[in-house]
């Protein structure tokens, strides 16, 4: 009777034109029922995904395409492992970046979907006003030490990530490969998120939209769309690289990974970090030891020269670690203790013959990979690397160079990666810094995680390191399926820059009008109130079927409420995440 019933809910979403959007996917059922019948183990499942969608590179960050509302209009996001928070600039936001922005501003009126989140029932911040006479609404944001800002209010609608990147999609094609852009939709929930009514300092100017919080908390999207069971497994991963040139319509520069891991990407074996502690909100590592390599040796961990020396520098596990090691993905560059700074630099001199700073230096790409590549050794999960294979042959393993610790996790931080090319100056700089007050921990940021498959394995706190190109697009096609969009793929397997002499191109103030952000008015100017009224019937109906076909009969309001747990996003007003270097806000004037 129940098949019956869930047969008749198909057949009237596919005869209004609807989506239906099964509790699991099927691929995720077939995933489960290999587990309970024994036929996968731990380390095979790391290699099983919800979803993969393509990234692209901003100005020193990587974003995400955000499709929200009936009918879906697209946002960019970046993605920040540093902070809960999902949020985007809507209509009555001033000033807001419309200029330098990918999309225009996200127009809740055209989204049949849309609901503003009403005051007795707010879950991400505090109400606006105590005041029956005035309007009020749920408020939230986040400022950061350098004096950049957003505020928003709490807001609810249909969301999906990732898909075709310049068309919404609205019927999902029926595809079970992770890799399908046309199968993204499959995997839309409802989103709790801020509508930015207010932005400030850098975020004004940055290439992405908004920003899209991933950090271990039941707000962030990840959670939200475990929540939704719309992902089976606590996991994600993120896979950078980077391109010579930005362009504002979109650069294909890497991949993300939902529910999991997709070993396609990868060029090594994953192996993991374990860490029990700083992992509340944040994905904590911790650093054992760090070592320069003598350049030319490439970009891998394994040098294309056996023959470079590799020379430890003298600091203690101690001094690296008396404060946390966080891994942020929305930060452009790497923060380091500033123990570590003076033993640095005297390896570094012995090396090159020249100090380590961070002044701008003007050099050829072909001087720039000669430089030395900075490696850190991280504690490594021993007895699930132990699976992993011998210490000695397992690429980003120990091994011999630590005897006494052959299971922990290297990683290589090449000149083509802590070197960044200015577009206003043509000079390069170096974005590894060693300045942190040790007590206040240190930051794993983009280029440090840039060329690997890095699996964020919450439940089980442990990170996943693998090689790889990242190069989403050529996997996309090798697999038959259609490129995500109008994109500029990658170049070559490993993403470098080709030519340092070529900047990135300032960001234009024309104002842009993209279609793939209209298709509300576009679809109001062809039908008018008609197709308005259609579309709220609609949307009552399969709002109707979703809450049945889950056996909840209560309203959206406790879904929501079910979804964040009820409680309050009390720290989203106070600076506790403010590290000063969230978002890298104060790297991104290098691109005005």
């Amino acid at each position: 009777m129940l098949q019956q019933q869930i047969l008749l809910v198909l057949h009237l979403h596919l005869a209004l034109g609807l989506v239906h959007i099964p509790l699991f996917p099927e691929h995720a059922i077939r995933q489960r029922n290999r587990r309970l019948v024994g036929e996968t183990s731990a380390t095979e499942e790391e290699g099983h995904a919800t979803q993969v969608d393509a990234l692209y590179q901003g100005y020193g960050t990587h974003y995400v395409d955000l499709w929200c509302g009936t009918p879906p209009q697209r946002q960019t996001v970046i993605l920040n492992t540093g902070g809960p928070g999902t949020a985007f600039p809507c209509s009555d936001c001033h000033d807001c970046g419309i200029d330098y922005h990918v999309d225009n501003y996200f127009q809740e009126e055209n989204s049949i979907s849309f609901r503003q989140v009403s005051c007795d029932e707010c879950f991400l911040g505090t109400k606006s006003s105590d005041d029956p006479s005035k309007q009020c609404f749920c408020q939230f944001g986040v400022s950061y030490v350098e004096g950049s800002s957003w505020r928003a209010k709490e807001s609810l609608d249909h969301c999906y990530i990732g898909g075709l990147h310049n068309k919404p999609i609205s019927i999902d094609d029926g595809g079970h490969d992770d890799l399908d852009p046309e199968h993204a939709v499959a995997f839309a929930f409802d989103l709790l998120f801020g509508c930015q009514t207010s932005i400030t300092g850098l975020f004004v100017e940055q290439l992405a939209d908004g920003i899209l919080g991933m950090d271990n908390s039941d707000k962030s999207f990840w959670h939200q769309m475990y929540e939704a069971h719309m992902m089976e497994e606590e996991k994600f991963s993120l896979c950078y690289s980077r391109q010579p040139h930005v362009n504002r319509s979109g650069t294909e520069s890497g991949a993300m990974t939902l529910g999991g891991t997709d070993d396609r990407f990868h060029l090594t074996p994953m192996v993991f970090t374990f860490h029990d502690e700083d992992w509340e909100r944040s994905y904590g590592v911790l650093l054992r030891k760090v070592y320069i390599r003598e350049g030319g040796g490439g970009d891998s961990i394994n040098s294309t020269d056996p023959s470079l020396k590799i020379i430890q520098v003298d600091v203690s596990e101690e001094a690296l670690n008396q404060g946390p090691v966080i891994i942020e993905s929305g930060t452009t560059d790497t923060y380091l203790t500033n123990k570590l700074a003076e033993p640095f630099q005297q390896v570094w001199k012995s090396m090159t013959g020249s100090a380590y700073n961070n002044r701008a230096v003007y050099l050829t790409y072909e001087q720039i990979q000669k430089l030395p590549t900075i490696i850190l050794q991280l504690q490594g999960a021993i007895e699930l690397n132990k699976e992993v294979g011998d210490p000695n042959k397992v690429v980003s393993l120990a091994g011999n160079l630590d005897p006494e610790h052959p299971y922990d996790v290297l990683l290589a931080l090449p000149p083509t990666h802590y070197m960044e090319l200015s577009e206003a100056t043509g000079a390069y700089y170096a974005r590894f810094n060693m300045e942190e007050p040790p007590q206040s921990g240190s930051l794993l940021g983009a280029n440090a995680i840039m060329g690997h498959d890095v699996l964020f394995d919450t439940k089980n706190h442990r990170v996943g390191w693998a090689e790889s190109h990242c190069d989403y697009t050529h996997l996309v096609e090798k697999e038959g399926f259609a490129p995500s969009g109008n994109v500029s793929p990658n170049s070559s397997p490993v993403a470098a820059p080709v030519n340092p002499l070529s900047p990135v191109p300032a960001p234009t103030k024309e104002k842009k009008q993209y279609p793939a952000q209209t298709g509300g008015e576009t679809s109001n100017t062809i039908c008018g109130s008609f197709c308005k009224l259609f579309w709220i019937f609609v949307a009552g109906f399969v709002a109707s079927v979703f809450v049945i076909r889950q056996g909840k009969f209560g309203i959206l309001t406790e879904r929501v409420r079910r979804l964040t747990g009820g409680s309050e996003y009390q720290h989203m007003f106070p600076n506790e995440y403010n590290t000063g270097h969230e978002l890298e806000l104060h790297e991104a004037s290098r691109y005005n």
